[in-house]
């Protein structure tokens, strides 16, 4: 599921409530029947993994300790063996393997997302929440994260839930797209019956053209629909 919607819609807001990380929402969050707000940390993180915009380098962590973290829920008495063995799998996973003895703080923003996103692969959650993974990647890692994330889906057969301000990343690998505004839900559905000229109009106040590409809708941008005072 792709969470859009333009700048203050509320996507990484609902991310959090879903997450946990925000609690003074109204209504009810559930988690395979529980309320969230009755759950430890502890026992969300054994069912979610979140995945934020940036990762914290205040403490010098090497990568491989980052990413071994995500086995923190599971642990009862310390890493072992098979803890080392998952983490490093996910690092591998992500391509970034050759980076495990590095400083976090020496690596690029980039990397430093794919280390976020290793740690949530090495914490074999049921739900991944990812918030802006591909923001701080080129067009071939957003590619290279977006496929590794839809197999991830796929083989694992567990559920992702990503924002995303590329509409043409939503529009190519999401099954369901939601798109946001003001805190509210505009549009549900699949990418075709969501991305349309007339909803990204209403929403993003921009007039697109709106193609297919391998069936799926690409959007093209034209102009704002109420032109920009000079």
């Amino acid at each position: 599921m792709a969470l859009t919607g333009p700048n203050g819609a509320g996507k990484s807001t609902l991310l959090k409530c879903m997450n946990g990380l925000i609690r003074q929402w109204k209504g009810r969050v559930e988690l395979n029947g529980k309320d969230l707000k009755k759950m430890r940390r502890k026992q969300i993180a054994q069912c979610m993994a979140y995945v934020p915009q940036t990762i914290s380098t205040v403490f010098p962590f090497k990568v491989f300790d980052m990413v071994l973290q995500g086995r923190y829920p599971h642990q009862r008495f310390g890493y072992g063996q098979t803890d080392y063995e998952k983490a490093f799998h996910a690092l591998r996973r992500m391509g970034i393997q050759d980076l495990a003895m590095r400083n976090l703080k020496a690596i690029s923003g980039g990397q430093r997302q794919k280390v976020a996103i290793a740690r949530a692969i090495a914490q074999e959650a049921e739900v991944l929440l990812l918030d802006e993974p591909t923001s701080s990647l080129d067009i071939l890692h957003q590619l290279e994260v977006m496929e590794l994330l839809k197999g991830l889906v796929s083989q694992k057969k567990i559920s992702a839930v990503v924002t995303l301000h590329d509409l043409n990343l939503a529009a190519r690998y999401a099954d369901i797209v939601v798109m946001l505004d003001r805190g509210q839900i505009m549009a549900s559905g699949d990418p075709g019956s969501v991305l349309t000229g007339e909803t990204i109009a209403s929403v993003y106040g921009v007039n697109v053209a709106v193609t297919r590409v391998e069936d799926r809708p690409h959007i093209v941008p034209l102009k704002p629909v109420r032109p920009t005072p000079l």
